[in-house]
C-alpha cells in the first residue's frame, strides 16, 4: 500500500490553496480525485465533484478526509 501525502494549506485563501493542489498532482502524477466546496452564495451551499473513481475507491477518499 502506498503512503499518504497531505497537502496542508500554507495560507487561508482557497484560490491558492487549489492551484498549489495542481502542482501536487502533477508531481505525484494523479489518478484521481474527490473535491467539495462550501459556498458562500445564499442559494448554493455545496458543490462536489470527482473524477475517476469507482464507488469502493470514493469510499476510500472519504475515509482519509
Amino acid at each position: 500500500m502506498g503512503k499518504i501525502i497531505r497537502l496542508k494549506s500554507k495560507q487561508e485563501n482557497v484560490i491558492e490553496f487549489l492551484e498549489d493542489a495542481i502542482v501536487q498532482a502533477r508531481k505525484y502524477n494523479a489518478d484521481n480525485v474527490m473535491i467539495a466546496f462550501k459556498l458562500k452564495q445564499e442559494d448554493a451551499y455545496i458543490m462536489t465533484g470527482y473524477c475517476n473513481l469507482d464507488m469502493g475507491e470514493k469510499q476510500e477518499l472519504l475515509g482519509h478526509i
